[in-house]
């Protein structure tokens, strides 16, 4: 981060130009500063180390020297703050023994090395630290069930070295009992209530090798080994992960080994699960480092490599030099060549069963005639590893409109997701987090009865949304041609919430022609009651209290909060 510089004071009294600068103390120089064109405002990390440079006057504010966490001198300055220090500064050390601040400067941030302990196994073993901590969280919605993991590992481990061999299902018992004397014993700092049928699912498979998790492993093995260089912060200590959600509730009968080399996924799920993967007819859109990634995965674990599978691989961009570093598919003799035949040849070394079409067409209304009901009909599923937002939503309506389950996914820097969109089952990729009807509220759980951290999230995000960036986008469509938007408003199929949104644009239009602080107020008081009393009013009548409740824990039949107004 950079910054320019303003003034450099340091005395008990402002001075210097335009520019005032209260300083509080000889002992802390306040730096006043300014944001670049072109760059973001943003204040610079308390307790950050900075270097000043073309600064004019102040000799020797360049050249000072400070030791750093390591221990070693850094030329570079520790910042401070105080709580009532003007916006835009920071504050140094003493500079009263340099000569006068002139002008000019410029304020980099300098990362400096910060020291990191680490314990042996057997320590954190015994003391794993806290999730969200010293321990990495992992899940946000079971809070605390990495510290029910990590204890059970410990007495996993600790039976198997008492007896020499492994641990199974079967073993269920005898590793609850551990677990539970490691805490009473002290022999851990760890307390967590065990739940047996987490530690059968966790026991169950203890010896599972499993290839998507191999894949989570080596992602963060390989940010681990980035992190040596020194720019980014490494993991602390233990980091548990489970996906317990997407076990079987019972082991299936299908399960036994049968010399496969999906006996492992089959030992999860069974074989005639596996067999489903690799009789599956699926359409993977794009194929660049997400879409390599969804190859691989699916070659190894059998995915359209049975007698009746197929997969159909699209995208029409060919190989670039600079897609080697993230293109892991792709190789330098590669370099040219069509994405799609590439990836898919390497996918086939890996499982030389794996059947699949190569195609180098774009994914849109121009190629209906290549993409037509037929082929779409014959699918089971669509993966979508696109980086545009065009194709996402052609592919999106074409989900729906053929009524197939969609892989969304996306990548931002190091960070990925997937997002799975099933037929009337979730939202539509397009309408994810879109109000429906009913004024803001659709008819679903979610944005009825917010009840989990994560729902009040996605709600108050929608809200904001809607107040404060539709309707403002709106309102500039409205100016550019009133007629068009009155039009379009017009044949909206959706009225109810086309009457919503004009009422929405009247309120902001009327505020904007005269705003004040009086205005704001008012708009303040209107948005607070018909989130939190209107529409609470218009549920409790829409689910009365004499109504049958079918989710008592979610839907209690309160009074409505009363404002006095």
């Amino acid at each position: 981060m950079v910054r320019l510089v303003e003034s450099i004071e340091n005395g008990p009294e402002a001075s210097g130009g335009a520019v005032v600068c209260f300083v509080l103390a000889w002992s802390a120089a306040l730096v006043r500063l300014s944001v670049p064109d072109g760059q973001a405002p943003g204040s610079l990390p308390e307790g950050c180390y900075v270097e000043f440079s073309d600064v004019q006057g102040c000799d020797g504010i360049s050249t000072h020297q400070e030791p750093s966490p390591c221990g070693e001198h850094v030329t570079a300055w520790k910042i401070s703050s105080k709580s009532d220090d003007p916006v835009n500064s920071i504050r140094i050390g003493d500079t009263s023994n340099f000569p006068p601040y002139v002008s000019g400067g410029l304020v980099t941030e300098k990362k400096v090395g910060v020291p990191y302990p680490f314990k042996s196994l057997a320590e954190t073993l015994k003391d794993p630290g806290m999730p969200f901590d010293s321990m990495v969280g992992t899940d946000m919605i079971n809070f605390g069930s990495e510290l029910q993991t990590h204890v059970l590992l410990y007495a996993a481990l600790t039976v198997e070295a008492e007896r020499g061999t492994g641990v199974g299902e079967a073993d269920v018992a005898a590793v609850v009992a551990k677990a539970k004397a490691l805490m009473e014993a002290k022999a851990t700092d760890v307390e967590a209530d065990i739940d047996d049928g987490f530690a059968t699912k966790f026991l169950r498979h203890f010896h599972t090798p499993l290839q998507p998790f191999a894949a989570f492993l080596g992602g963060i093995c390989a940010q681990e080994v980035v992190k040596v260089a020194g720019k980014f912060t490494p993991i602390p200590g233990w980091l548990h992960f489970n996906a317990v959600e997407a076990l079987p509730d019972s082991p299936p009968a299908d399960a036994a080994p049968q010399g496969s080399r999906y006996d492992s996924l089959a030992a999860v799920y069974g074989h005639g699960f596996v067999k489903k993967l690799q009789n599956l007819k699926y359409f993977m859109v794009g194929c660049g480092a997400l879409g390599c990634e969804f190859l691989k995965n699916f070659a190894l674990n059998g995915v359209c490599c049975g007698p009746d599978g197929l997969l159909t691989v699209t995208d029409a961009d060919r190989i670039e030099l600079s897609n080697l570093t993230r293109q892991f598919l792709f190789r330098e003799h590669n370099v040219g060549q069509p994405k799609s035949k590439a990836a898919t040849a390497m996918a086939q070394v890996m499982n030389p069963g794996m059947k699949v079409r190569a195609l180098e067409m774009f994914v849109g209304p121009k190629t209906e005639d290549s993409f037509n009901d037929e082929f779409w009909m014959s699918l089971d599923g669509v993966c979508n590893a696109l980086d545009n937002m065009e194709a996402r939503f052609y592919v999106d309506d074409q989900c729906v409109k053929y009524e197939k389950p969609l892989l969304e996914s996306g990548t931002m820097g190091p960070a990925g997701n997937v997002d799975p969109v099933v037929p009337f089952k979730t939202q539509t990729y397009k309408d994810g987090g879109q109000a429906d009807e009913g004024g803001g509220i659709p008819m679903c759980t979610l944005r009825n009865f917010p009840h989990l951290p994560d729902h009040c999230i996605e709600w108050a995000r929608d809200q904001f949304e809607l107040f404060f960036v539709k309707s403002v986008k709106q309102l500039k469509k409205f100016h550019e041609d009133p007629t068009a938007f009155i039009s379009e408003i017009g044949t909206s199929t959706d009225l109810t919430q086309s009457i919503f949104e004009v009422r929405g644009l009247l309120s902001l239009l009327t505020a904007a022609a005269a705003p004040s602080v009086r205005s704001a107020g008012q708009s303040a008081f209107d948005f607070f009651h018909l989130l939190f009393r209107d529409k609470i009013l218009d549920l409790t009548a829409a689910f009365p209290a004499t109504a049958r409740i079918i989710d008592p824990e979610t839907k209690q039949a309160d009074e409505p909060p009363c404002f006095g107004v």
